[in-house]
């Protein structure tokens, strides 16, 4: 907070000050620190992937829970998503990236933090819907994040094999 109150348009403030009241599951005081952040620099990844986890955690109090950043497994069985509205929170945090760059299939160049919120989102559609289509596009974005070094791409693989017991897999990741 002081940081900002030095510099307001200090975007790293901005991001971490948004980043800790997400956390603290403030999301409307949340999504101002993005939104002036973005009004600053449109384009900022760190920005974006922090909007589009915004929208995922804050629809998850209308319709489940978080585990270590990730979403609950829901038991495997396919269907549609519960709602519209499930389907829309989806949207709207793919939106955040696409804004970004245009959708690419998993492995194509991307930007580490994108490819990893990709899979999250699709790990999530996962959550809710059970489709290993889903899974298997998570699974594809984390390890397009990995090749690109993002740091804890490899262990949201793991645990995305785990939901599916391919534990042999899971463990190699």
């Amino acid at each position: 907070a002081q940081a900002l109150e030095a510099d307001p348009r200090l975007l790293s403030a901005l991001l971490n000050f948004g980043n800790l009241l997400r956390m603290r599951k403030c999301f409307a005081a949340a999504r101002s620190c993005y939104e002036r952040g973005l009004a600053i620099e449109e384009r900022n990844v760190d920005l974006r992937v922090a909007m589009c986890y915004l929208e995922l955690e804050s629809g998850l109090l209308e319709s489940g829970p978080l585990k270590s950043g990730l979403l609950e497994s829901r038991p495997l069985e396919s269907g549609p998503l519960k709602s519209s509205t499930e389907a829309d929170r989806f949207a709207r945090a793919e939106g955040w990236l696409e804004k970004l760059t245009p959708a690419r299939p998993p492995g194509a160049a991307e930007h580490p933090e994108v490819a990893n919120a990709r899979g999250i989102v699709a790990l999530a559609r996962h959550s809710a819907s059970g489709s290993s289509g889903d899974l298997e596009t998570a699974i594809g974005w984390f390890r397009a994040a990995a090749a690109r070094g993002h740091r804890t791409a490899d262990s949201n693989e793991g645990n995305a094999l785990l939901r599916v017991g391919r534990v042999e897999e899971a463990m190699a990741a």
